[in-house]
Parts: structure tokens; sequence; C-alpha cells
């Protein structure tokens, strides 16, 4: 949520409180007088509507909004410390003290707050990292296309790739460091859950003919050509969309898909290689080719990584035209 304040004639408060009651961009308004015989308007907007609402006021008849006149704060405040501590701080950053910043520098204020947000390893993110994953395992163990695209879809895994690329765009490092992070643990734990079901459907391998096409597919070496031109098309596609409010941020989710089931893969075939031999001696388990499998899978998923944190970091780069490195955060939204 933004807190948009401009001042204006006194003349002009019945023509600005009539489109302010009238548009659906404006949540609400106050007006006061000051000392001066001016009027200083406050105006509550969502954070996608901000830069529409300036576009129409600097357009108004009679008006002209100037962008030295006014000043936009973000009203929103984190309160949960330990959040802050993982890099939730982005979330809560104040966006006051703007006065005279181009529509630009707020564009590129909005941007940092959306990535930031995705970028925090929360309590949500882990659970739809969990229920992905267990859905990934399902479809991946029984063949079933629909639940590792369901899967799909769930992913959180795009949100602190997408903040690593955006921190290597604009020079922050903290920034860049926590994506880095917490994408890790995700992918470890993407992992984790595969192995951990890997050794529950063990007693079923055979039954479901083990590897299912879903999983051979996934650690075949030719498709790794494939894969990394998806994710570089992915990469554009997902740092378009998270710097252009008309676009769909789905995109960022369902190029996730190209993450969780090659991780929950791996995991997957590595505990059936490795622990299957002991949970059913008496199935006769290709090891050498599920650990190939496996490593296929892996190599994938870096790949992927690699592929969509470049091409996005160049995208991001391209768009927001930032070609200096800041002495801190705070200078972001200095532009």
């Amino acid at each position: 949520m933004k807190l948009l304040q401009f001042s204006a004639d006194k003349w002009q408060e019945d023509e600005l409180n009539s489109f302010l009651d009238a548009t659906f961009l404006a949540e609400s308004s106050l007006v006061f007088h000051t000392t001066d015989g001016r009027l200083q308007f406050q105006v509550k907007c969502a954070d996608g509507d901000l830069l529409d609402l300036i576009e129409i006021l600097e357009n108004f008849p009679k008006f002209k909004l100037k962008m030295d006149n006014c000043t936009v704060m973000d009203i929103h405040k984190v309160t949960n410390k330990r959040d802050r501590r993982r890099g939730s701080q982005w979330d809560a950053h104040s966006m006051s003290e703007v006065a005279g910043k181009s529509p630009a520098a707020l564009w590129l204020g909005q941007v940092i707050t959306n990535v930031g947000r995705q970028t925090v390893l929360s309590f949500d993110m882990i659970v739809l990292l969990c229920i992905s994953s267990i859905v990934a395992g399902l479809g991946l163990a029984t063949s079933n296309r629909t639940l590792v695209v369901a899967s799909m879809l769930m992913s959180p895994l795009m949100g602190p790739l997408l903040g690593a690329s955006f921190g290597l765009a604009v020079h922050d490092h903290t920034l860049f460091m926590v994506g880095v992070r917490n994408e890790s643990i995700a992918l470890f734990a993407t992992v984790a859950i595969g192995f951990v079901m890997g050794i529950i459907f063990i007693p079923f391998a055979e039954d479901l003919f083990w590897p299912t096409q879903e999983m051979a597919l996934r650690g075949v070496f030719a498709e790794l050509l494939f894969g990394a031109i998806v994710a570089v098309c992915g990469g554009i596609a997902v740092a378009i969309a998270e710097t252009n409010s008309h676009v769909s941020s789905i995109v960022g989710i369902a190029i996730a898909a190209a993450l969780l089931p090659p991780a929950v893969n791996t995991g997957i075939c590595l505990a059936y290689a490795n622990v299957g031999p002991s949970v059913t001696p008496d199935v006769d388990i290709d090891q050498v080719l599920f650990n190939d499998i496996a490593m296929g899978s892996f190599t994938l998923v870096l790949v992927n990584v690699f592929f969509i944190y470049t091409a996005a970091a160049l995208v991001f780069k391209l768009k927001l035209n930032i070609s200096w490195k800041p002495k801190s955060r705070e200078q972001l939204y200095q532009n």
C-alpha cells in the first residue's frame, strides 16, 4: 500500500476532491489546510495503481501535478524481527523522502519491494515448497503428468532466484546473497523431500515399473540443451513480468516448472539406487541406471538455475538501465 502526498492551491480543492472520490485508483484521501493557505492531499492507493494515479494527476486539467511537489511513502510495515533478519527488510523499506524523484525511480522502488517479498524464506514459502514437492514426487513415481504440472504451478522456487538476479543487476550484495542462500536451502529441501518419498515408494517401485517415463526423461543428458533454451526464455519472461505491472506474475510461478521436478527426481532416484537394495534385496535394482538419472536430473537443475539467473539479471539490467553501483540500498530509491 502506498501513500501519495502532494500540495495544491485552495481553489483546486473541489475539482480534486471530486476526482479522488470518483476514481477507482484512490482507496481513500484526506485534505489538510496548511498555514500558507495551500492544501495538502494524502491519497492512499494500491502498489500497482501508484504510477497510473501519478500519471493521471500529471495530466489533470488545471492542476498538472509536478514530481518535485509530491512525496510517496510505503505504509506497509513488517513487525516480525525474525523475518527482517532473513531479508524481509526489503518488504518494510520505506519509500518516504522521495520528493523530486522521477516516476522511473518510484517504479524502481516498487520492483525492489516486490522482488524482496518473494526472496524471503517465509513460512508460506516453506509450506508451498513441501506441498509442491510431494505432489511432484507422486507424479514422477506414478508417471502422472497432471500431478507433475500441478506441482510446477504451486512451486515457489522462482522467488529467491529472482532476488539473486535482481541483486546482481542493481549491485546489491545483501539481496544477492539472501537470494542465493534461500534458493540453495529450497533446492536442498526439495531434493531431501524427494529422497524421503523415494524411500517410501521403494516397496511399490517394481509394480510401478520404475523408472517411469516422467523419471527417465529428466535424466537424459541430451535434454540439457533444450532445458537451457527454455531456461533462457523463462528468465527473460519472468524479468519482464516482474517489471511490468500489466503482465501476470504467474509467469514466474510457471517457470519454476524447470526447477522443481528435476530436483525431486534427483532425490527419488538417489534413494532408490542406494537404499532400495537394503529394503527389497530380492529385487534386482539397476543402481547405475538410477544414479545416472539422478545425476542427469541434478545437472538439469543447475543448468536451469544458471540460465534463468543470467537471463533475468541481464533483462533487469537493461530494463532498469542501472549503470552505477550504489553505496547503500537506500540509494536505489534515489535514482
